[in-house]
């Protein structure tokens, strides 16, 4: 590979690319290397307005080639790494709540789903917060069968923002997300919070008070697949 401080853009161009790609796979902070990065963007810019040719040569700064040798020499010295697979979430719960009350929906890889719900005895005053006590309950109700990793489906995108990062600026939303995880850590559970839309949220109807049907299992797409041809579905709680 040719060295930075005698390449022309062109050269600068593709070196830079391949140093970013490998830099991305390895893990590599690309903060500690901005002031190349930027170096690199300016001869591009101007090759994109004409200034330049990509035959030209690119006169990085000194200080801008340092940088670019050292990630060079890092990403050549990369040692063989064991990476140990991501483990698969093992089951799903699906929840949703409403003025009326909330709901949940328990998908096991097994296949044998259990619903969860019933109708709020103090009404929640933000619905973000009604949402959150939504998966507290349904976690509680489900408590007995969670797996070590699972999926958490909400369709409130703002809860789920929340949830990732573990805290929220309204004082209600915070309190439920710190007895949700303070329950997931007590028990050893990983749980990974996902948007469902509403349309699609087979527990929407529980929430409502709605008998569950097969057809509100049946709900999903946007590569969100629920079980189309269910075993039988255990009501496990409508504790509040």
């Amino acid at each position: 590979m040719l060295a930075l401080n005698s390449s022309n853009i062109a050269e600068v161009e593709v070196m830079a690319s391949r140093f970013l790609y490998a830099a991305a796979i390895l893990g590599t902070r690309l903060c500690d290397y901005y002031f190349f990065i930027k170096a690199v963007r300016r001869r591009l810019s101007a090759l994109n307005r004409g200034i330049v040719l990509e035959t030209s040569p690119a006169n990085l700064p000194p200080s801008a080639v340092g940088l670019g040798e050292r990630l060079r020499q890092i990403i050549e010295n990369n040692r063989k790494r064991i990476i140990n697979p991501t483990e698969k979430a093992s089951a799903a719960i699906i929840t949703d709540a409403s003025l009326h009350g909330w709901g949940a929906v328990f998908l096991p890889d097994s296949g044998d789903v259990k619903i969860a719900g019933g109708k709020w005895k103090r009404k929640p005053f933000l619905i973000m917060q009604a949402e959150a006590r939504a998966v507290r309950l349904a976690l509680s109700a489900f408590s007995a069968i969670l797996p070590s990793t699972m999926d958490v489906w909400v369709d409130n995108t703002s809860l789920q923002g929340a949830a990732n990062k573990g805290s929220s600026k309204s004082h209600a939303l915070t309190w439920e997300l710190q007895r949700i995880y303070e329950f997931l850590n007590s028990r050893g559970v990983q749980a990974t919070f996902a948007y469902v839309r509403s349309a699609e949220n087979p527990a929407d109807g529980i929430s409502r008070g709605r008998v569950f049907t097969l057809q509100d299992l049946a709900k999903g797409s946007g590569g969100v697949l629920w079980l189309v041809d269910p075993k039988v579905c255990h009501f496990v709680s409508n504790n509040m």
